[in-house]
């Protein structure tokens, strides 16, 4: 992945501005709180960069959730990475998997309840193989 945004994403990972969800990339619970699985981090990044620049963001749809929470998809995308959030971060796969091995991103936050931060470690460590 590139470097620049790797940078971004860490920083934004250990900020206090997100809070960890899990299973989809954004949603917002019945209270108006919103959590996001590391790859939604990256989303919300992607769509602030566009922002930024003045050019066209991802398409976000609620759909509605479980729980009376809302979900959101990023061009239809619900639990991965859209295509155009995957170019432009530089990454080689939609679920964040480490080259030469069975894990990724997307498994270490949903599935192993790893925390921001240690994903954060992860990235860090990992970024020129993601």
């Amino acid at each position: 992945m590139k470097k620049n945004i790797m940078k971004k994403w860490v920083e934004a990972l250990r900020s206090t501005k997100y809070t960890k969800g899990r299973g989809v990339l954004c949603e917002m619970k019945d209270n108006g709180n919103k959590t996001f699985c590391c790859l939604g981090v990256l989303c919300d990044l992607y769509q602030q960069d566009r922002v930024k620049k003045k050019k066209k963001k991802l398409v976000v749809r609620e759909n509605n959730g479980y729980l009376e929470c809302k979900r959101f998809m990023y061009d239809g995308k619900k639990y991965y990475l859209p295509t155009s959030v995957r170019i432009w971060a530089g990454m080689r796969t939609r679920d964040g998997k480490i080259k030469d091995s069975f894990k990724s991103l997307a498994q270490m936050n949903d599935i192993e309840g790893k925390s921001f931060n240690k994903i954060a470690d992860i990235i860090e460590a990992k970024w020129e193989i993601l």
